[in-house]
């Protein structure tokens, strides 16, 4: 008979738990962890269970409650827990992270006890710590050389299971291992649930329909070597984290030197940054860590000319970590050593709801920090949401100051802010005001202007009032020149939606509202950047045909007239049916280069990082970087230095994960996918241009 027959079960959970937890819809998702041969006997596993990146259960159990190399585990869920959780195992030896592994999502029936799921612990690929190795002598993604295995047998041997008393103690054997304050490594905590199922959540705009035309350049020549023609190219993509739960990363390369910080945050290890270093050509041996309390969202990193970085932070966890509520920053002088314990920029309400965060600094180590809030979590019409933002420079920040208070009336809600500044301190800000009326639901793009000792004076973007605007950006130069980018939908079928741009600059302040830039049947995802003469160039992706859009650009130089080019040749950038392009747009300030990185789909299973450099007025060759067959690139992003070396990072997935529409990402593909591919799962990846 199993181990986990029904009888032997619920008499051993009522003994653990008592009248008080025995409710008939108590149920268990049970977990066999086993070792990966070559990966070192651990002392402890660290499991966490997702739903949606929303953090469910986290535990720590000690190995020595293995039996014939199994580690059987009961992990108590939520009882409303009905679509799929993904368990990530990590084992320590000491405080030596020694193997990492993740089980396919597993769909949860309530009512009964689900699993068991396997759950194999494997060694960490050479890449994650390359031990200072330049780049170019990493192995590159897993191409083969990180196995899964089989996971454990169905054979059965002892009873123990975490039960549900709050504390996932181990049946029998006393209690787990471990401290109370739910952070990740050897001594984590407890395993009180966490929800941050609103960290950065794509807005429901992006999730449009298709169609339809554009100017087109011709294409380009596609080169997977990762050579474009421009005397440089890509270095072989490597592992710098992973298997993980979905990390977003951000990425600061420092203008002057090319060095580079990618950050990132990881349920089970908290936030972690890696350091590029140009002058060898390497990358810091292991991650730093920068936090592990709480439920950290919008991880953002900047930096200075100098090689100063800041990361920026909110922390959103009104279960487990009311205290840590608000908007936090670590500063560095090198990317490799952090200010420990974190600074807290803006303490927020007990109650208080966290939506996004973005940060912007210059060379000379004057930045903002925006982000939205809420006071009392509701999210309702009657709990205003507000802009806030943050003036800092070097490691001191000022007094937070609200750019544009929310309003009860209906759903006037102020939401998805981004910043940008110049070369004096002077910032610009551009966000999107959910509509008074929520039985209309015409959101608007707002902007202000950020100064230091000043209160900003918001101001309407833009005078349509027909239907939504979304996908809001925003760049600025040294000199004071800056650009508010949106999209605007023509008609409530989401059929057609124009791209608008509207010109900023420290000493004249608004253009007047200009009319569209691009007429497209439907644009998202839009970013923006500016040069130090004033010219914008814009990324955005628009339909072709259901499924299938195109990467598209547009520039216009001072007093000049739009030019918009498609960037590929296939119309094969992700759209509606799967999951947005996310395009990113990045100037060179010497050479006036533009670098522009976006998702593609390389077969029906398979999606890539792409980029092409426009030199001179001209496109180069499109370059595949570290694709790795039947997964999915996403959370794609770059940086470039002044002279145009760049650094791109981005996460793999097995699915076309989308936290909106979580039944796009099922387990079926797994049971298919060959061991080294299903080791590149939820891992973070980075490249180098040199």
């Amino acid at each position: 008979m199993s181990k986990y027959s029904t009888l032997a079960f619920l008499g051993l959970v009522l003994l653990l738990l008592g009248p008080a937890c025995s409710k008939s819809d108590t149920y268990y998702l049970l977990v066999d962890v086993s070792l990966e041969t070559g990966v070192q006997t651990p002392d402890s596993v660290i499991l966490v269970a997702t739903q949606n990146q929303a953090t469910l259960k986290l535990a720590t159990v000690s190995w020595s409650l293995a039996k014939a190399g199994v580690l059987e585990v009961g992990l108590v869920l939520p009882n409303d827990t009905t679509i799929p959780v993904v368990v990530t195992g990590s084992a320590y030896l000491g405080s030596q992270l020694v193997g990492r592994g993740m089980t396919p999502p597993q769909t949860i029936i309530g009512g009964r006890n689900n699993g068991p799921v396997a759950l194999l612990i494997e060694t960490l690929p050479v890449t994650v710590v390359d031990g200072g190795v330049p780049d170019s002598a990493a192995d590159g993604p897993g191409s083969g050389e990180t196995s899964a295995g089989d996971g454990p047998g169905s054979e059965r041997a002892s009873t123990d299971i975490l039960a549900a008393d709050g504390v996932d103690a181990p049946s029998g054997d006393g209690p787990a291992t471990g401290g109370s304050d739910g952070g990740p490594g050897p001594d984590a905590g407890t395993d009180a649930g966490t929800d941050d199922s609103g960290r950065d959540a794509p807005a429901a705009d992006k999730d449009t329909p298709p169609v339809l035309d554009a100017a087109v350049d011709g294409g380009s020549p596609l080169d997977v070597s990762g050579a474009d023609g421009g005397g440089r190219q890509w270095s072989t993509p490597f592992q710098v984290q992973g298997p993980s739960d979905f990390p977003t990363p951000s990425v600061a390369v420092s203008p002057a030197t090319g060095d580079a910080v990618v950050a990132w945050y990881d349920s089970a290890t908290g936030i972690q940054a890696v350091h590029y270093a140009a002058a060898s050509d390497t990358w810091s041996a292991s991650p730093a860590t920068l936090e592990t309390r709480g439920t950290p969202l919008s991880v953002q990193a900047a930096v200075d000319g100098t090689g100063h970085y800041v990361v920026v932070w909110a922390q959103n966890d009104l279960i487990t970590s009311p205290s840590l509520l608000g908007v936090w920053a670590s500063y560095s002088a090198d990317g490799l050593t952090w200010s420990n314990p974190p600074v807290l920029l803006a303490a927020g309400p007990s109650n208080a709801d966290y939506g996004d965060v973005r940060v912007a600094m210059n060379r000379a180590g004057q930045g903002w920090v925006v982000w939205d809030q809420t006071i009392t979590g509701s999210m309702s019409g009657s709990d205003p949401e507000t802009i806030y933002a943050v003036f800092f420079s070097g490691t001191t920040a000022k007094t937070p100051v609200i750019v544009k208070a929310g309003t009860t009336n209906g759903w006037a809600r102020e939401r998805l802010p981004r910043v940008a500044v110049d070369g004096q301190g002077h910032g610009l800000a551009v966000w999107t005001e959910a509509d008074p009326n929520p039985a209309v639901g015409y959101d608007s793009t707002w902007g202000a202007a950020l100064a230091d000792g000043t209160t900003p004076s918001p101001l309407l973007l833009e005078s349509y009032d027909a239907d939504v605007t979304f996908g809001g950006d925003v760049a600025m130069n040294a000199n004071g020149q800056g650009v508010a980018i949106w999209a605007e939908r023509r008609s409530s079928s989401y059929i057609t939606a124009d791209v608008f741009a509207r010109r900023y600059s420290v000493s004249q302040g608004w253009d007047p509202e200009p009319p569209r830039l691009y007429a497209a049947n439907f644009t998202g995802d839009l970013s923006v950047d500016e040069d130090r003469y004033g010219t914008v160039s814009i990324g955005f992706s628009e339909p072709r045909t259901v499924g299938n859009y195109q990467a598209t650009f547009s520039t216009q130089a001072v007093g000049g007239a739009w030019s918009t080019a498609n960037i590929e040749s296939d119309d094969l950038a992700p759209g509606y049916t799967t999951t947005d392009i996310e395009p990113q747009v990045r100037t060179a300030f010497t050479t006036g280069d533009v670098l522009m990185a976006w998702r593609k789909r390389v077969d029906g299973s398979t999606f890539a990082p792409h980029f092409r450099w426009r030199r001179n007025g001209t496109w180069g060759v499109e370059s595949e970087v570290g694709r790795i067959d039947n997964l999915y690139t996403s959370d794609l992003h770059i940086g470039v230095a002044d002279d145009g070396r760049a650094v791109a990072a981005w996460t793999y997935y097995h699915c076309s994960y989308d936290s909106l529409h979580p039944d796009k990402c099922s387990d079926a593909p797994l049971s298919s996918l060959p061991a080294s591919t299903k080791a590149a799962i939820a891992t973070l990846f980075v490249a180098v241009y040199k």
